[in-house]
């Protein structure tokens, strides 16, 4: 606070700033009053208080508030609400990616493709070609003339023999074939159409041998005619009998035999699947179940007229 003070001795201004003291002279107006000489300070030039105002401004000094208002530099909180960088949030979200599930869900490959599989195990008409076609190399051979040549699936005859005794057997066991369904295929690629030769394909019976021995039992076999029209025929030995009159050679013949109690039955086909039929033969036979199943016979009578052909693919339909 500045301090004024009047000098009775020398009018002045005692002003007091701070530490420092600065005395200011003034004019004294002297009025006369009469005799009376009054002295009147110019009390009213206190105007240099109105400079102690100077002072006061100083606060303009300390509103260098201002300049401490850098607050707003402060708020570089903006620039640290960089958490939307940190919000890579989304990208972590791979999670979709991981939804690889569709395509472990190969499951309708699997079930489809899978249990399609079992289309392979009904490769019946190939497998019945492999697994259920008798291995004729099981069976017996009875050839004193070489005319007769066996592998696993075919019995071939090459110019057999009227007067052959020759045969291909097999021993299935007493009673063996009683209700049956056999299948075979046959060609015939040249016969004698005179005298008879005989290129016998199938039979059951309790009697192994050539035509001329069987004694009892079923057959079929090719009959060359005897200068007549050729013939499939199918009989019980002794018995009744029936015949397809139209064969031809250098022709496969899909053959199917079944019996059932005394009705006996050959289905001949054109075609492998068996779909097209060329003719039906049937008679009524003899209900006794049988041991023997030949593949192959002779004639075994005079002559020296021949046939030749094979036959191949017997399937007995036995598990």
């Amino acid at each position: 606070m500045s301090k004024v003070q009047l000098s009775p001795i020398t009018p002045t201004f005692l002003i007091h700033w701070g530490e420092d003291i600065q005395y200011i002279p003034r004019e004294v107006a002297t009025t006369t009053i009469g005799a009376v000489t009054t002295t009147e300070a110019a009390t009213t030039t206190a105007a240099p208080t109105t400079t102690a105002e100077l002072t006061t401004t100083a606060a303009l000094t300390t509103t260098q508030e201002p300049t401490t208002t850098l607050e707003p530099t402060t708020t570089l909180e903006p620039t640290t609400t960089l958490e939307p960088t940190t919000t890579l949030e989304p990208t972590t979200t791979l999670e979709p990616t991981t939804t690889l599930e569709p395509t472990t869900t190969a499951e309708p490959t699997t079930t489809e493709v899978t249990t399609t599989v079992a289309a392979t195990t009904t490769a019946a008409a190939t497998t019945t070609a492999g697994t259920t076609f008798e291995d004729l190399t099981t069976f017996t051979e009875v050839d004193p003339n070489t005319m007769i040549s066996v592998t696993s699936s075919t019995v071939t005859v090459t110019d057999l023999t009227r007067g052959t005794d020759a045969y291909v057997y097999k021993d299935y066991g007493a009673s063996h074939f009683d209700d049956i369904t056999h299948e075979f295929e046959f060609q015939v690629t040249d016969g004698a159409p005179t005298l008879n030769p005989v290129y016998g394909l199938w039979s059951i019976s309790d009697t192994r041998g050539s035509y001329q021995d069987m004694a009892n039992g079923a057959r079929c076999y090719f009959y060359p005619g005897g200068g007549a029209t050729p013939q499939i025929v199918i009989g019980d030995i002794g018995g009744n009998s029936d015949t397809y009159t139209s064969p031809v050679e250098d022709t496969t013949y899909y053959l199917t035999i079944t019996r059932v109690g005394t009705a006996v039955q050959c289905i001949i086909y054109s075609d492998s699947e068996r779909t097209t039929i060329v003719d039906t033969l049937s008679y009524t036979g003899a209900t006794t179940a049988r041991r023997y199943l030949q593949c192959c016979y002779s004639r075994d009578a005079t002559g020296t007229q021949a046939v030749s052909g094979w036959a191949r693919n017997y399937n007995i339909n036995e598990a």
